[in-house]
């Protein structure tokens, strides 16, 4: 009713996995745009209604392949997917993106490290990626392939940050690469602006949900002044810098 009443045309939220159902099956009756900071578009039942932030698991994976291509042209390139990741959105949108003699693919199934070739086919330098967000998994992984003394480099999905166990030689010893749609560079100095006005008038720093909040609320708000209540039907022809 609130929404109703106060003509809304625009919802920054919801945050919560758990409230997306609900969000998603009133923007269809209200025919309101709204706009999830944390879930992709999969999660969004196609709605038409649904503007979403963060980047499907495909995509995350094809940028992940374009940036392992350009900064690690010599590397030779692993994946090692657990059950779960094996037919994940990344996995296969990582994979896409080599011809079959450009990556191994080791599809652990249930088997854990017990899964990997003794000994693994190396390269002077080594690039793995490890789609999987199983602590367990991961970490019985990290412990075997410490064990080699080859020139490894890790590519991580974002959940890795959220691992109880973090053992940071590991991570400093395979120089892990973390993917994530939420990077802030400080070194940016257009930054400076925003993170001073936020200063003053919160009296603490600004969190990374301060960056994507502002940011959202910029981008949306101004293509909503510009183009109207259903602006998503020229997004296709808007550049973006």
């Amino acid at each position: 009713d609130t929404l109703r009443k106060n003509k809304t045309d625009l919802v920054i939220g919801p945050i919560l996995e758990s409230r997306i159902k609900f969000m998603d099956s009133l923007s269809k009756t209200e025919h309101i745009n709204y706009v999830s900071s944390l879930q992709p578009t999969e999660k969004c039942n196609h709605n038409e209604y649904a503007l979403q932030s963060v980047p499907s698991g495909s995509q995350e994976g094809k940028t992940a392949a374009e940036l392992a291509k350009k900064n690690f042209k010599s590397y030779k390139v692993f994946i090692i997917n657990d059950r779960k990741s094996e037919n994940s959105q990344l996995s296969d949108g990582f994979i896409s993106q080599f011809g079959h003699a450009e990556i191994t693919v080791i599809n652990c199934k249930n088997k854990g490290v017990a899964a990997l070739p003794t000994p693994l086919p190396y390269a002077d330098s080594n690039l793995i990626i490890i789609p999987s967000k199983s602590e367990g998994f991961v970490n019985g992984i990290l412990s075997q392939i410490r064990l080699d003394s080859q020139n490894i480099t890790v590519i991580a999905p974002m959940q890795w940050q959220f691992f109880k166990s973090f053992e940071g030689d590991l991570w400093e010893k395979f120089h892990v690469h973390v993917l994530s749609p939420y990077f802030i560079d400080y070194d940016n100095p257009a930054l400076n602006n925003f993170i001073r006005s936020y200063r003053t008038r919160y009296h603490e720093e600004p969190t990374v949900w301060s960056f994507i909040g502002y940011d959202e609320l910029v981008y949306y708000g101004n293509l909503l002044q510009a183009y109207g209540k259903y602006f998503q039907v020229k997004l296709v022809k808007i550049e973006t810098p």
